[in-house]
């Protein structure tokens, strides 16, 4: 968290996830992961429309919480 009075950067960096993958957990699971990874980096890291649009941060934090992103096929 920035320090008080301090706003934080927004993120220039995005990363595409076609999905996220995690054994034995469903959509909701994943909903409140990301939710503790947005209330632990802060809302300039929330993710985009269904979780396919990411900053590098938000990626580790899911990522650190056993989840897979999933390649985004080529369009």
């Amino acid at each position: 968290m920035p320090a008080a009075g301090v706003q934080a950067a927004a993120p220039t960096r995005i990363l595409r996830v076609g999905g996220w993958w995690k054994f034995d957990a469903d959509a909701a699971d994943l909903q409140s992961a990301a939710g503790a990874c947005v209330a632990k980096l802060g809302p300039a890291n929330a993710p985009g429309a269904g979780y396919h649009s990411v900053t590098p941060a938000f990626y580790a934090c899911l990522r650190g919480a056993g989840w897979h992103g999933l390649a985004r096929p080529a369009s």
